[in-house]
C-alpha cells in the first residue's frame, strides 16, 4: 500500500538551512516525524511506504527531504495560502500515485486546497480535522465516497495544535504493533482511528 502524509509547515524552526523534514520543529512536526520514523524503521515497511509532504507558507508543496532556509512567513501572509488553485492542482497531481493520503492540516490550509481534488476514487482521503467549537470540517465535501473526516473534539485533546500529530503518531505505533493491516482497516473505515488512539 502506498501512503501519503500532507501536513503543515511550523513556524517554530531551525536556525539554519536542513531538510523540512528536520527544519520544522512545532510539536505536532516532531510528533509525525516520530510516528514515520517508527513505521519506517519496522520489518513490514517496504510493502506498505508512506511518504511526507509539506505545505510551506513560502514554498508551497515540498517533499520532506527538500533542503530550506529557515524563514518567517505567517499563514496570514502567505501567498500560498491565499490562493490555492496551484495547491490544489499540485496535490491533485501527487496524490493520484497513491492508495491512501492523510490530510493532517488546519483550518486555513484546508481553505487553501480548494477542494475537491481531481483524482479517481480509488484515492482513499482521510482529513484528520480538530473540533474547538465550531470545528472547519464543513470545508471538506461530504458527497465524495473517496473523501472522509476524522474529527478530533476538543474534550479530548489538550491542545489542537499538536492532536492531529498526536492521533497520527499513535496510529503509527498501532500499526507498528498491531501489523500494517492497521492501515488497510483505516482506508476502509476512518472512524477506528478514534478507537486506535484511545
Amino acid at each position: 500500500m502506498k501512503i501519503l502524509v500532507i501536513t503543515p509547515c511550523s513556524a517554530r524552526q531551525n536556525k539554519k538551512p536542513m531538510p523540512a523534514s528536520e527544519l520544522y520543529r512545532g510539536t505536532e512536526h516532531q510528533k509525525i516525524e516520530a510516528g514515520l520514523e517508527e513505521v519506517r524503521a519496522h520489518r513490514q515497511y517496504g510493502g506498505t511506504t508512506i511518504k511526507w509532504y509539506i505545505i510551506s507558507t513560502k514554498h508551497g508543496l515540498i517533499k520532506e527531504d527538500k533542503k530550506l532556509a529557515p524563514y518567517n512567513v505567517p499563514n496570514s501572509k502567505s501567498p500560498i495560502l491565499k490562493d490555492g488553485k496551484k495547491l490544489n492542482e499540485d496535490i491533485s497531481q501527487l496524490i493520484k500515485e497513491y492508495d491512501l493520503v492523510f490530510f493532517l492540516l488546519g483550518q486555513e490550509y484546508v481553505k487553501a486546497l480548494q477542494l475537491p481534488f481531481g483524482v479517481p476514487e480509488t484515492v482513499a482521503q482521510i482529513f484528520i480535522t480538530y473540533k474547538r467549537t465550531k470545528g472547519y470540517s464543513h470545508l471538506i465535501p461530504k458527497n465524495l465516497p473517496n473523501c472522509n473526516v476524522v474529527e478530533l473534539n476538543s474534550n479530548d485533546f489538550m491542545s489542537g495544535y499538536t492532536a492531529k500529530g498526536y492521533v497520527f503518531e499513535k496510529l503509527c505505533e498501532a500499526a507498528c504493533r498491531d501489523g500494517f493491516e492497521v492501515f488497510e482497516k483505516v482506508k476502509d473505515n476512518p472512524q477506528l482511528i478514534l478507537d486506535i488512539v484511545q
